[in-house]
């Protein structure tokens, strides 16, 4: 069955963001099956941006009892928390009535979960619950993705809750690895990402219409079908078309792509203009310039999601007339072929006059709004951020406007979508299980092939936003010259009242806390901490600053780790500023036993 990523633009009245924490191990044993033992759900209303309730419940473990000291040290989660609380069938209940309580589950159109990755509700929930054969509810099969969603808007690379949160320049509140903390840092990721103007949707599932994970299985499985079906009823090769031509519709080596009964999400423009121009070249060297030999376009519609028209014209280089043995080979394209072409001006020209006749440009003001809006699309920045402004500048011409100044790189479309790095046109096509169709480097096969990637993305829900589009960010940037970090935009901070902070001051128990905490950092565990310190350095030569630094953060943090092992509700119970005074106090002390301890040379007990 043809896998695709449904991605449903729907706004949502409340947001339940959920992050579990499962049993584990240190040596990650494949054999070692996980189970949840924290299930936290943490609701936001996104017309307030305000957390409006919290759900959260321990999960006793039935395959693996007894917590391993990773794992409580990991999550904070403590045995005596696990033995007393319910099983698993027992927690979704309660969770399913409290979410009725709240009336979120009435409607389900108003109210989605959130999650960092797909982990919790599909690796963990999912398979726990198949494992153990438990009946969940279908509001589960679909959430938000927050991590693949924020790294498609923002335009970087997918990264946790804490590297997400600096981004965004906030803190991380909270214990790391807590379920409860967790999902409540994933909801102050949401409502940074609604302050920046993202719109949040469905992104992520487990059903085969929103599954983004392309497994080689998959691939193989679709690949057998297209194979059943090709022998069927096997398909002549698309045939060239000429703008004078009636539109025909997209070429595909499976009816299930034209038949498909999911229908795309609306798009923000009417027509998608696919464009991959074929130059001249050389194996040993790349001639300058380098000279379009070949221009061709095809006109996809976004209602329809086929192609209407196409564009075809091979150029007749000007500096360098012959055409390389290589060039002939790699892109078919002979040299009889370009001594019967057309000047590149021509082509532009005839290029125009097609765009028009299609109601894509004004034919008298080319600035003026045109009958229908589309983008162009390309498989990389190549043809039109550096080929055809190139080949014009050695010439002292401009590129047409309308050109240069707005296009879709497809493969910035299929990263974001399936969420995974491409190598070019033919790795996409194999991670979509598309079979090449023609003969690759010849462009006008090229651009039909790009554009059946194109309406498979278009189908699996990929809209395209001008605001957001990462092409739209090298909008501004000379040619040739991609944005640096330093020039990318970035968000707008996470809106907050920020007000003075007041002095912290500890309550006669709060006290006592830090001193039961200051009373762990002693002589014997400073031993422990230098051996670690040692055994983790190996042959590394570090300066007696550098090993001083490390040791007095090995004991602060194993001190700090013990204590909250023990302390773990009075710790989480503490604010957030007294934690943070508490931890420089513990910092503090770690350093003066450290000095008192050691020469100068280094961590050298005496």
């Amino acid at each position: 069955m043809f896998r695709v990523a449904m991605m449903a633009a729907t706004t949502f009245r409340y947001v339940g963001c959920v992050d579990v924490e499962a049993t584990c191990c240190k040596d990650r044993d494949p054999a070692f099956q996980s189970e949840i033992i924290e299930f936290p759900c943490v609701v936001l209303d996104t017309s307030t941006r305000k957390v409006c309730a919290e759900f959260r419940s321990f999960v006793r473990p039935v395959l693996n009892t007894q917590l391993t000291e990773f794992c409580t040290e990991l999550t904070g989660i403590r045995q005596a928390e696990v033995d007393a609380a319910p099983l698993l069938q027992d927690v979704l209940e309660q969770l399913h009535q409290w979410l009725v309580d709240q009336h979120l589950v009435d409607e389900p159109e108003r109210f989605a979960f959130a999650t960092d990755g797909p982990w919790d509700l599909l690796h963990f929930l999912h398979n726990e619950c198949q494992l153990k054969h438990i009946n969940k509810r279908s509001y589960f099969d679909s959430w938000i993705n927050v991590r693949w969603l924020f790294a498609e808007f923002f335009s970087v690379g997918r990264c946790n809750i804490r590297k997400m949160l600096h981004h965004l320049k906030l803190s991380f509140h909270g214990s790391e690895h807590s379920g409860l903390w967790d999902a409540r840092n994933v909801a102050r990721i949401v409502v940074a990402l609604q302050d920046n103007g993202c719109q949040l949707r469905i992104n992520d599932g487990i059903s085969d219409a929103l599954s983004v994970k392309w497994r080689l299985k998959d691939r193989a499985e679709m690949a057998k079908s297209r194979k059943e079906h090709s022998d069927d009823q096997p398909l002549a090769e698309p045939a060239r078309v000429s703008p004078a031509q009636s539109p025909t519709p997209l070429q595909s080596t499976n009816g299930a792509e034209a038949a498909s009964a999911t229908a795309a999400p609306k798009q923000l423009v009417d027509y998608f203009i696919v464009l991959d121009f074929e130059a001249t070249c050389d194996d040993n060297q790349t001639p300058h310039p380098q000279e379009i030999i070949e221009f061709p376009s095809v006109l996809v519609s976004a209602k329809t999601l086929q192609i209407e028209s196409e564009f075809h014209r091979y150029i007749k280089p000007t500096v360098h007339p012959t055409l390389s043995p290589f060039c002939t080979a790699l892109t078919g394209i002979t040299q009889e072929m370009v001594d019967h072409g057309v000047p590149l001006e021509q082509a532009l020209q005839e290029h125009r006059d097609w765009m028009v006749e299609h109601g894509l440009l004004n034919g008298e003001d080319p600035t003026a709004p045109a009958r229908h809006t589309s983008i162009f699309v390309t498989c990389g920045d190549w043809d039109l951020r550096i080929c055809l402004p190139n080949q014009l500048k050695f010439t002292n011409e401009k590129p047409p406007a309308y050109l240069i100044d707005n296009h879709l790189n497809i493969k910035h479309a299929f990263t974001s979508q399936c969420h995974q790095p491409t190598t070019g046109m033919a790795g996409m096509l194999h991670a979509l299980a598309l079979p090449l169709e023609g003969r690759h480097h010849s462009g006008i096969d090229d651009c039909r092939n790009i554009a059946r990637i194109l309406v498979t993305l278009l189908r699996a829900g990929y809209v395209y936003h001008p605001k957001t589009s990462k092409s739209q960010t090298y909008r501004t940037a000379p040619l040739r010259r991609r944005l640096t970090r330093a020039q990318r935009p970035k968000p707008k901070p996470c809106r907050t009242n920020k007000k003075e902070q007041p002095s912290v001051t500890l309550t006669a128990d709060e006290t006592q806390l830090l001193d039961a905490l200051l009373a762990l950092v002693t002589p014997a565990r400073l031993a422990q901490a230098q051996a670690q310190v040692q055994q983790a350095a190996g042959a590394t030569r570090n300066s007696p600053a550098a090993q001083r630094g490390k040791l007095v953060g090995q004991l602060a943090s194993s001190s700090l780790a013990d204590f909250t092992r023990t302390k773990c509700g009075e710790w989480e119970a503490l604010e957030q500023a007294k934690r943070r005074l508490i931890k420089d106090r513990l910092a503090a002390r770690a350093a003066e036993l450290v000095s008192e301890h050691c020469d100068d040379s280094g961590p050298k007990l005496v």
